[in-house]
């Protein structure tokens, strides 16, 4: 690394145990009253008084994006209230869960001024502390002096491969837990595995949505590589069940997380081979997958789903990062429903997930 060592103790006042106990009243209480907030005007005036109070609560903790997204709520008008109650529930569970730490910041390493000033608007708008760097010495410049939550890391630096930097995070015991997600317009498997390998949590294909990376963050910054099989941790117990093939840490846990909210109880493979054999003792009630999996690549899998009986009439959504007019006619000649190029928005996938869902109802 470099004799300038970056430090990680943050200075917290209270324990993880402490802030659970301080944050979790005002979490229940306003969602409480997000559940009447469609029926009763009052709870609109409700949830801006709870909000105005986590302000103050935490003002002085070093939660700074909880307490800009509570004084968002706090002066937001009843119609707005939802959308920002929403962020900011999840943060407060970010920080009662451990997932955002008392004074930490978003490190964007990223050379280029426009992708740097999106991003940074779109987080801090979002209640996160941005800090950008776009040279080595900046990065450990920046954690010297700062807690750092997620590393955001371009590739395509001008005088420095961003792998270089990867690497030199995850060789120091002092930066190695902090989650990296590495932006890159390439699509080259190799690339790709590569930084895998040398420790990244993750990938946001360029050009980036902002709105991937806020629901990346929100989704948590352990970002844990999605296990063949098994129901996700935080299942939420549903009527339907949704069965993802994504071998993409990061991509599995976005769409897992908006497919949980939504109320779906969700499978994870991170192969094509380990889907194709549960597939028959299960019937879900739709199937996103990559296109290109690992062990049975995703056209091939949507033509031997199909041959199933309980599959020939089953939503298929095929998810592709090439996403051009012969890629979807491939797809929808395999068998597939819809095809999804990435990056795609959570909010996306859903309402095409429900358009083909009320399709077979009819």
């Amino acid at each position: 690394m470099s004799a300038r060592e970056p430090e990680r103790s943050a200075s917290t006042s209270l324990t993880q145990g402490e802030y659970r106990e301080l944050l979790e009243p005002y979490i229940e209480a306003l969602n409480a009253a997000r559940g009447s907030l469609e029926q009763s005007p009052d709870a609109g005036v409700s949830i801006r008084r709870i909000a105005r109070a986590v302000e103050r609560k935490v003002a002085n903790r070093g939660l700074h994006a909880v307490a800009q997204a509570a004084g968002r709520v706090g002066r937001a008008e009843t119609p707005d209230v939802g959308a920002e109650l929403r962020t900011l529930l999840e943060l407060l569970e970010a920080v009662v869960a451990g997932r955002l730490r008392p004074g930490s910041a978003v490190l964007l390493v990223e050379d280029d001024p426009a992708t740097v000033a999106l991003l940074s608007l779109t987080l801090e708008r979002a209640g996160r502390s941005v800090v950008s760097a776009d040279s080595l010495e900046a990065v450990l410049a920046a954690l010297h002096d700062r807690v750092v939550e997620v590393v955001l890391l371009d590739l395509g630096l001008p005088d420095l491969d961003g792998r270089e930097i990867l690497s030199a995070l995850k060789a120091h015991p002092a930066t190695a837990p902090i989650p990296v997600l590495v932006l890159t317009a390439s699509n080259e498997p190799w690339v790709r595995a590569e930084c895998l390998a040398l420790g990244a949590a993750g990938f946001l294909s360029k050009p980036i949505d902002p709105r991937l990376v806020v629901a990346a963050l929100n989704a948590g910054a352990s970002l844990e590589a999605a296990a063949g099989g098994e129901l996700a941790e935080d299942r939420v117990p549903g009527s339907l069940e949704a069965l993802v093939g994504e071998s993409d840490p990061l991509t599995a846990k976005l769409i897992s997380q908006r497919l949980i909210r939504e109320g779906f109880a969700v499978r994870l493979f991170s192969s094509g081979s380990a889907l194709l054999r549960e597939a028959e003792r299960l019937t879900p009630a739709v199937v996103v997958m990559d296109s290109l999996l690992p062990g049975v690549e995703g056209l091939e899998l949507v033509s031997r789903l199909r041959a199933l009986p309980s599959y020939r009439q089953l939503p298929i959504i095929l998810l592709s990062s090439v996403g051009s007019e012969r890629e979807v006619v491939r797809a929808l000649e395999a068998g597939a429903d819809d095809c999804l190029r990435k990056p795609f928005s959570p909010a996306e996938l859903m309402a095409r997930i429900d358009r083909l869902l009320r399709r077979r109802e009819r």
